[in-house]
């Protein structure tokens, strides 16, 4: 008995360890468009400062 609580230990510290390394990466947005480099850094930096998302 002591040997199951034991592993079922050790599997919820390797699941609940896997969880907190999934949350910790960073998100990234990809944005595709139709406008040309300089006009979208333009969007995109008005994007930037109105929402405070980098």
């Amino acid at each position: 008995m002591k040997r199951f609580i034991g592993i079922c230990v050790l599997v919820s510290a390797v699941v609940l360890s896997g969880l907190t390394l999934a949350q910790a990466q960073e998100k990234v947005l990809h944005i595709y468009t139709a406008f040309d480099t300089e006009e979208a850094k333009y969007y995109i930096e008005a994007f930037e400062e109105e929402t405070g998302i980098d």
